[in-house]
């Protein structure tokens, strides 16, 4: 499971640095197969308050930000991806990684200013690390 995780967001994130852009055609299928492969191991209800959590949290700080800086901070294809992890990860740790691609991003981002980053690329490596912390039974 942790391997179509990882090979969907190598894709979407190396995608998303050359466009800018984040395929529904990638990450909606990968929100199905993330709930599903779930559900395999028991863990149905996990894999889907995990989507629910990465694609309305990130939802309601990306609403708020576009009214508070009236400006778009960040695109729908960020949120899906957030939600696709969530289906993975489950709800937890899906908060630890859109911490942890937000600490990451605010650090890469503050050399550059006013440049537009893309947001995807954080949130895999982000899954990434949360992964092999968990492995390694750091948190949780």
């Amino acid at each position: 499971m942790v391997l179509v995780l990882l090979s969907l967001l190598t894709i979407v994130a190396f995608i998303d640095i050359e466009t800018g852009l984040i395929p529904n055609v990638i990450v909606l299928p990968g929100m199905v197969l993330g709930i599903g492969l779930s559900s395999l191991q028991g863990k149905t209800m996990e894999s889907i308050l995990g989507l629910l959590t990465g694609g309305m949290v990130l939802y309601i700080l990306t609403a708020l930000s576009n009214v508070i800086l009236k400006k778009e901070a960040m695109g729908g294809g960020d949120i899906k991806l957030l939600a696709m992890i969530g289906a993975y990860m489950g709800w937890f740790y899906t908060l630890i990684v859109l911490f942890g691609a937000s600490l990451l991003g605010v650090i890469f981002a503050l050399p550059l200013r006013k440049r537009k980053i893309v947001f995807g690329p954080f949130l895999a490596v982000a899954t990434l690390i949360t992964i092999i912390v968990k492995h390694f039974k750091l948190i949780g």
